[in-house]
């Protein structure tokens, strides 16, 4: 038996959905042949966002997923089917004809491509769009059987969520160094770089030149601690969050009752909370605590009661990351809330740069270093509807120890920016690909061999200036960024996107060392 697939299949396990992931899985061990057809191949590879297409092709390659080979259909019989859907008339209530071509224009193909070529391989189509499978099957396209309970998912898609369900090795740049031949070029190493040579290689000396791409750094310094400090405010000292032994005054509770209210309710979630901290050394928790509190007169002494309402607890390896998990999280509450304290339980040990996720849902576009000489950062600030802008003392020259090579993720920006004030904005990011980073000592993306950078133009600042957003790729370098201004954010517009260890670097400052194929870290 043949099976052939449809794109959906693939992106919906890119999306996260297990049921696809574990029936593909069992398809692919049971020694059926099984293809991808051309047309989702191409448009995976070919037309997906430019970030994702190396990511697709790598995953599909590891599947060992491929088209049908030239041969396998002959023109005679797809040209039967497209005859054959072209003059279908559908009776009342049953299915139409399959769409040819795709919704943007009348060239790229479309499902009756799919259908065509499963109907001439006499395969079995699978394809999570209801709609297509019934019209296939009216014209004579055999449907797999066994996973029509599987439904389709919308959300963003990660290459690297779709392999690790899979089970496949994942491919991102956060692995341990590797190490490869230098196949020519520049003899000098990247910066900072060491150059060894190894028995058994090629060429008349014997030896290998290689290029370390990774290093192990000291663990991130300790990040500051957020909300209420230990000595509070006397007025409001009337409650205390007891936490392995510290004590964290509350800011708002000034009622005896109220206090009780809290204390009954923190001392049900406590236990939890220790363990989880306790599992996990480089956790910490944020716990958001709510209250509805009356405006009182102005005239009086007497302050109003703050009405204890509920705690809800995220986890994160940041107060950032904790507090958008917990904002992430349904929370109920007894009334109306309009203050509240919040508390970062810090972790117990520093966080791995590693685990932590990136700002704005972006993707790692390759991995590089400074040009020596060029250990620079750009000053950057977002305003809101202003976008980010470059500050007017922009550089930021970093010191970098002796024997040290930082290494940074560049970055595919965001098309969009969310944040809140007074309401939900999503503010366009102005971005464009530049050809001013030094190729010449890494691997690049074949789709696209330049670096993506945001445009940071300002009416007080006029230029050209870009810079592309750089993370850490090792702690490190995550040290050493964490010595310099993060991105300025006065009005506390991205304080939920986690852009702490976020830096800025100009095009021409980088040199290229490796594009992975992963999506995230």
């Amino acid at each position: 038996m043949t099976i052939l697939l449809d794109k959906n299949v693939i992106t919906n396990i890119a999306r996260g959905d297990v049921a696809t992931s574990q029936a593909l899985k069992r398809i692919l061990a049971s020694g059926e042949q099984v293809y991808i057809a051309h047309a989702a191949y191409n448009e995976l590879v070919r037309d997906s966002p430019i970030q994702m297409r190396m990511g697709y092709e790598k995953l599909l390659k590891d599947l060992h997923l491929t088209t049908s080979p030239a041969g396998a259909t002959s023109v005679k019989d797809r040209g039967d089917f497209y005859a054959d859907n072209i003059t279908h008339v559908p009776a009342p209530g049953k299915p139409g004809q399959i769409k040819e071509y795709g919704r943007r224009d009348s060239t790229t193909p479309g499902d009756a491509f799919i259908a065509a070529e499963a109907k001439a391989l006499n395969a079995r189509l699978w394809t999570l769009d209801e709609r297509f499978a019934k019209r296939a099957e009216n014209l004579g396209v055999t449907p797999l059987a066994g996973v029509s309970g599987i439904k389709s998912q919308s959300g963003p898609e990660s290459i690297a969520q779709a392999r690790k369900l899979m089970g496949l090795k994942p491919l991102s740049m956060l692995q341990s160094a590797s190490v490869k031949p230098n196949k020519g070029g520049p003899s000098s190493p990247p910066s900072g770089g060491t150059t060894t040579s190894s028995k058994g290689g090629s060429g008349a000396s014997g030896a290998k030149t290689k290029i370390t791409t990774a290093e192990v750094g000291p663990p991130i310094e300790p990040v500051q601690e957020h909300g209420p400090s230990a000595s509070g405010d006397a007025k409001f000292q009337a409650a205390t969050l007891v936490f392995d032994g510290v004590n964290f005054l509350l800011q708002k509770i000034n009622d005896r009752i109220q206090r009780q209210r809290f204390e009954a309710e923190w001392s049900r979630w406590a236990p939890e909370v220790k363990r989880r901290l306790d599992a996990d050394p480089q956790l910490g928790a944020m716990v958001l605590i709510s209250y509805w509190k009356g405006q009182g007169d102005v005239n009086s002494a007497i302050d109003t009661v703050a009405v204890f309402q509920n705690i809800q607890v995220g986890y994160g390896l940041t107060p950032d990351d904790a507090r958008r998990d917990a904002y992430s999280q349904s929370r109920w509450s007894a009334g109306f809330s309009n203050v509240g304290d919040q508390i970062w339980l810090k972790p117990k040990a520093p966080p791995d740069i590693k685990r932590l996720k990136l700002p704005f849902d972006c993707t790692i576009a390759g991995l590089a270093t400074f040009v020596p000489g060029k250990e620079k950062l750009v000053r950057v600030k977002f305003s809101g509807k202003a976008g980010f802008d470059d500050k007017m003392q922009s550089r930021e020259v970093l010191s970098v120890p002796a024997g040290m090579t930082p290494r940074f993720f560049y970055l595919w920006p965001p098309d969009k920016v969310r944040y809140f004030q007074e309401r939900w904005v999503a503010q366009e990011v102005d971005w464009e690909m530049s050809n001013d980073a030094d190729v010449r000592y890494g691997d690049v993306d074949p789709f696209s061999s330049g670096v993506p950078v945001i445009k940071l133009d300002s009416w007080y600042n006029p230029g050209n200036a870009t810079a592309a957003m750089v993370w850490p790729a090792d702690n490190s370098t995550a040290n050493l960024f964490q010595a310099a201004a993060k991105t300025q954010d006065n009005y506390g517009l991205l304080r939920d996107q986690m852009i702490g260890p976020l830096r800025w670097v100009r095009p021409e400052f980088i040199r290229i060392l490796k594009a992975p194929y992963d999506s995230t870290p």
